[in-house]
């Protein structure tokens, strides 16, 4: 359960199938992926579903600031968010019949899943929209 009343995000770094070329993945992830999984999601109670991709020409835009700041540079493709009230949700999805049936093997057919990365937690926003929020009048998060 998330903590303080807070949703959790689970997030999976995510690798092509190394049988498809970088633009296939993500088009087939926006294309076909997207309605499918939203759908099924939606029904299972997962409150949030958000694609992020990664193409190498994006990586190489951050590979000077990496360099310098000794960062390791991601070469996942892309990345997949969810929003739960509770990792029992995507349990209770993945165990929806049309899963197995329908989602993972579309999933199958352009992700690399032997090579995902999970990590859970939550969101603390303290610029929205050019704004600084969730800070109150003293410079305190709101969120301790």
């Amino acid at each position: 359960m998330a903590t303080k009343g807070r949703v959790l995000k689970l997030t999976i770094m995510q690798r092509r199938n190394p049988n498809l070329t970088e633009e296939e993945f993500h088009a087939h992830w926006t294309t076909k992926h997207a309605s499918l999984a939203s759908a099924w999601l939606r029904r299972n109670g997962i409150i949030g579903y958000t694609q992020h991709h990664i193409p190498k020409s994006t990586r190489d835009l951050a590979a000077s600031v990496a360099k310098e700041f000794s960062w390791t540079l991601s070469d996942y493709d892309g990345h997949v968010e969810f929003m739960l009230r509770s990792v029992e949700d995507l349990k209770k999805a993945v165990e929806d019949p049309e899963y197995p049936e329908k989602v993972l093997p579309d999933e199958q057919r352009f992700m690399d899943q032997s090579n995902s990365l999970v990590t859970v937690g939550w969101e603390e926003v303290y610029v929205k929209d050019g704004k600084v929020v969730n800070i109150d009048r003293n410079g305190n998060s709101v969120y301790s």
